[in-house]
């Protein structure tokens, strides 16, 4: 068991911000730098803005259509709701990461920057698992509900399930370096 000086509590990161002579709270902890090989910063980041943006709006609208299994069905809806948490989620970290600059302070790193690749797999996972829970409903239905909207369900889900994947690609080739 750790001692009560070296356990990370929530709010230990707080402790590398130190007051200055001038009376001003400065960060004095670790920073880390990422690379993606020869892509500049910008151009990494519009294009997982891209694929983030393409997630988010396929799992938000498939879950505003009313495509079959989606208000009764536990294995169509859970997995969809998941999928649609953990984008939110990638989103959330990567606002903290083009938020944070160049240099990323160790708190942001170690609560948004890092969890990226595993949060996205999870959307991307899920996202999979709605789809073939609506094939399944619409299988196990003998395909009474296979209208417009059960058709353009599957391709949202198709597409949240790529941009997902893509980003835990993109995410997970991403070099961090401690600066």
């Amino acid at each position: 068991m750790k001692s009560a000086k070296t356990r990370k509590t929530r709010r230990s990161y707080l402790q590398d911000f130190k007051k200055d002579k001038d009376g001003k709270y400065v960060y004095q902890g670790s920073w880390h730098r990422y690379q993606y090989g020869q892509l500049s910063r910008q151009k990494l980041l519009i294009r997982l803005w891209m694929m983030c943006a393409v997630l988010l709006c396929a799992a938000v609208t498939a879950g505003c259509i009313p495509a079959a299994g989606m208000d009764e069905c536990f294995y169509v809806l859970l997995p969809y709701t998941i999928s649609l948490v953990a984008g939110i989620s990638v989103c959330w970290s990567l606002g903290r990461l083009s938020a944070a600059g160049e240099r990323v302070r160790s708190y942001v790193y170690e609560t948004s920057c890092s969890k990226i690749p595993f949060r996205s797999a999870v959307a991307a996972v899920f996202a999979g698992a709605a789809l073939l829970g609506e094939l399944l409903f619409l299988f196990l239905h003998h395909f009474e509900g296979a209208d417009g909207w059960a058709v353009l369900f599957l391709a949202l889900e198709l597409a949240a399930c790529a941009s997902a994947f893509l980003i835990y690609r993109m995410a997970s080739r991403i070099r961090w370096t401690l600066c």
